[in-house]
Order: structure tokens, then C-alpha cells, then sequence
């Protein structure tokens, strides 16, 4: 297979292009490609597809959630890249080599209505940390019966080796910076909180804190204020902000309480 570039390109994107195809050639029938969030996973995955497509192979590219399908749909738009939408919002235009399916639609349709999957030589399962469970396994495998390729790009290529053959790391944070596809970001904090009285807690998890305690932790008397401290000593023009809290509640708490400081 050969790679086709036909404008510019972050070294990362040309390396794991590159590397998926000669996975593909090397014999490995699934693929795990990795690259960090922002480093243009998706301008691969249509590198790769319009090097299959061109060849006159078809294609289909599986997602779990509507918003990324839309999503998909508006960048393969963007490339060029003619396609049909498998899913109940859009039309099943199955006459396209290459299609956008619906994982939850096609183990409906697929597994308890006799329908049949689109016939690929190519399926990209999309982030595929999110993607492993029993649905898209049963998919992946049928694909496989045909002779089908899979490939799936994550920037969290976590308990995935039962899935994929071979995990593909094409770029890392620092190349990422490099090229700029990344930026350095300075954050500010307030003091510590002191975490000694968790600690039984945090041995027993083997990890970090759990929810309950982070938040049993954060959210205690006097951490606001020394939260709006810190906010006025680092922000005294108060720009634009993200706070990161511990949960949801945690976090409009934090909200709700900088309104009434005047903050908004």
C-alpha cells in the first residue's frame, strides 16, 4: 500500500499513516493507532481511508455517540470524502464505498434484524478505548470473517491488547509542542490540601482518590475562599477562567459561589 500526502502534514500524522499501512502489509489484521488528543488523529484516519478508497476498496468508520457521527461526517465533508450515514437520523445510503455506522444501530439492526454490515475492506472503530465492549466486538469479528482490516484510533490505548493485534504510538505530548499542535499551558493553585487523614483510603484504592473523598476533601470549610484568594492573586483583571472541581456538584458549587463574588 502506498501513502498518499497530499498537503501539509505534522511529522506524527505522516509517521502513524505510514506505520498503520505497514502494519497492513506486515500481516497484522487489527491495529490500535495512538497519538494524544489534538495531534490530528482524524486527519489520519482520512489519509488512510482515501488511500483504500482509492484503490476501490470501501470503507465504513464506527462511532458510538451522535455528536462525534455528526462530527465525522462534517470533517470527511471537509476532506472530500463522499460517504453514506448508517444511523436512524440520516438517510442509509448504502450505493457509497465509504460509510459512517452507528455502532448501538448496527448491533440492532445487524444482530436482531437480520440486516447485513456494510460489506469493508476497511473498518476504523473509532475511539477505540470506548469501543471494546461485547457490540463492537461481535462487529470487529464479523468484519474479520470477511477479511476485513480493522484499525482503531484512541488517545487512551488502555486494556486493549485482547482487542487489537498491534498498538501503533505515532506521536507523543512533547512532539506534539514541536510542531505545534500543542501548547504549553501554565495553571495556577491554590495551597495544598492536606491529604494525610485520606490516606488509609488511598492505599486501599491502590490509585488516586476516589470521587467521595476528593470532593469529602475539597469541598470543606475555608477551601472556597482560598480558591477566590488564589483566583484574585493570579487573575486580577479576571479573564476568562476554567476552574477544574472535583465532580459536578463541586463544580457548580464553585460556580454558583464566584456569581455571588461577583465573578462571571
Amino acid at each position: 500500500m502506498i501513502a498518499t500526502v497530499d498537503r501539509p502534514r505534522w511529522p506524527n500524522q505522516i509517521k502513524g499513516h505510514r506505520a498503520v499501512l505497514e502494519a497492513f502489509d506486515a500481516g497484522h489484521r487489527c491495529v490500535c493507532l495512538t497519538s494524544p488528543t489534538g495531534t490530528g488523529k482524524t486527519v489520519m484516519i482520512e489519509d488512510i481511508l482515501k488511500d483504500f478508497l482509492a484503490m476501490g476498496k470501501r470503507c465504513v468508520l464506527y462511532s458510538n455517540r451522535k455528536l462525534l457521527i455528526n462530527q465525522l461526517s462534517e470533517s470527511l465533508d471537509r476532506s472530500g470524502i463522499r460517504h453514506g450515514i448508517r444511523s436512524p437520523e440520516h438517510d442509509d445510503e448504502r450505493h457509497f464505498d465509504m460509510q459512517i455506522s452507528s455502532i448501538q444501530t448496527e448491533t440492532k439492526r445487524w444482530g436482531k434484524l437480520g440486516w447485513e454490515l456494510h460489506d469493508a475492506h476497511l473498518a476504523v472503530i473509532d475511539e477505540a478505548h470506548l469501543n471494546a465492549g461485547e457490540s463492537a466486538r461481535k462487529i470487529r469479528d464479523k468484519h474479520l470473517e470477511a477479511g476485513a482490516y480493522i484499525l482503531g484510533p484512541t488517545a487512551t490505548p488502555i486494556d486493549l491488547g485482547d482487542f487489537y493485534d498491534i498498538l501503533i504510538t505515532a506521536g507523543n505530548v512533547s512532539e506534539g509542542r514541536v510542531c505545534g499542535a500543542l501548547l504549553l499551558a501554565q495553571h495556577y493553585a491554590p495551597d495544598e490540601p492536606d491529604w494525610k487523614e485520606f490516606k488509609k483510603e488511598k492505599e486501599a484504592e491502590e490509585s488516586e482518590l476516589g470521587p467521595k473523598a476528593s470532593r469529602s476533601l475539597i469541598m470543606t470549610p475555608g477551601v472556597f475562599g482560598r480558591v477566590l484568594d488564589a483566583y484574585r492573586l493570579y487573575n486580577p483583571d479576571q479573564r476568562p477562567t476554567i476552574l477544574f472541581g472535583p465532580d459536578v456538584a463541586g463544580s457548580l458549587f464553585f460556580a454558583e459561589q464566584f456569581e455571588l463574588a461577583g465573578i462571571t
